[in-house]
């Protein structure tokens, strides 16, 4: 294995090339630690130590300090640990430890994005939401059915309490607006109708 290419990461970090490839990140004492130089070999043990006892665990770290301040899905986490330069191989072995320790699961973050958002976005929003968080097609289908088994117009009722909006005291101005705020927060226009009696 030859270090073909080291390069200035920032103030204390390098970012190392083994046979034209980059391979990860290191604080500049750690590669003084290896002595690795541009041009020069590195065993296949002090490559796998590093993977191991260095980039990988540091990975873990990152993606456990990643889920701690907020819930994540397996794609957002993943984009995370991308921007931070984590080789795709890394990045698999990352997101298989937090998912073994439920860290991650798409599944509940669907459930609990679901439960917060119900009451002020229609299921077509939300399933829009999801899909843009990288969360599998499926998943959002299977679950977003259970919880909205219920009628959506029951929603827009809840809404409109909300907003104290009277359907009868409201001129067709207000109707209209009304109509517009629902229909752009996804709610179909067959229910948005039936509650407005338009």
């Amino acid at each position: 294995m030859l270090v073909t290419r080291i390069e200035e990461h920032s103030k204390n970090k390098k970012r190392i090339y083994i046979d034209d490839q980059f391979a990860f990140i290191l604080y500049s004492g750690e590669v003084y630690k290896y002595g690795m130089k541009s041009g020069h070999s590195i065993t296949e043990t002090d490559y796998y130590e590093i993977i191991n006892d260095i980039v990988l665990k540091r990975a873990k770290k990152r993606a456990l300090y990643l889920l701690t301040s907020m819930d994540r899905t397996e794609n957002q986490l993943r984009n995370k640990l991308k921007q931070n330069e984590y080789t795709e191989d890394i990045i698999e072995l990352v997101l298989d430890y937090v998912k073994k320790y439920s860290y991650i699961d798409d599944e509940r973050y669907v459930k609990n994005y679901i439960e917060s958002n119900a009451e002020r976005k229609s299921r077509q929003k939300i399933i829009s939401d999801l899909f843009q968080k990288g969360i599998d097609k499926e998943i959002i289908n299977q679950i977003v059915g259970q919880y909205y088994q219920s009628d959506e117009k029951k929603i827009i009722n809840q809404l409109l309490e909300k907003k104290k909006f009277n359907r009868k005291e409201a001129t067709p101005k207000e109707i209209q607006k009304m109509f517009n705020y629902l229909y752009r927060r996804g709610f179909q226009l067959e229910d948005i109708k039936k509650v407005l009696h338009i």
